[in-house]
């Protein structure tokens, strides 16, 4: 694994290739988003619900963590894969080569 984030029951992995969900209670885990080829996985944990933004590439999506799917936020895309994601509500930072991004 190369990135982690925690929810209440849940754990979101991204490894080079793929995202998982990880059920800590049961050990269940879910394949959730296909990883970009030569990108390193960026995750960022939503505090106060359970939600993670998910970058894939060049896009990051909001996953449910409870129902592992899509949440109803719309997805965050940039001109470049991030290198990392903060959030500052009701900002997401962006740090992408070269500059960083306020959505």
């Amino acid at each position: 694994a190369l990135v982690l984030a925690w929810g209440a029951e849940e754990i979101c992995v991204g490894y080079a290739a793929q995202y998982s969900l990880v059920h800590d209670a049961t050990g269940d885990v879910v394949e959730l988003l296909p990883g970009e080829a030569g990108v390193n996985p960026v995750l960022l944990h939503l505090p106060g619900c359970e939600e993670v933004l998910v970058a894939t590439g060049r896009v990051a999506t909001f996953v449910d963590l409870r129902s592992a799917g899509a949440a109803a936020r719309s997805p965050l895309a940039w001109e470049a894969p991030p290198l990392a994601l903060a959030l500052s509500p009701p900002y997401v930072l962006a740090l992408l080569p070269g500059h960083l991004v306020v959505t």
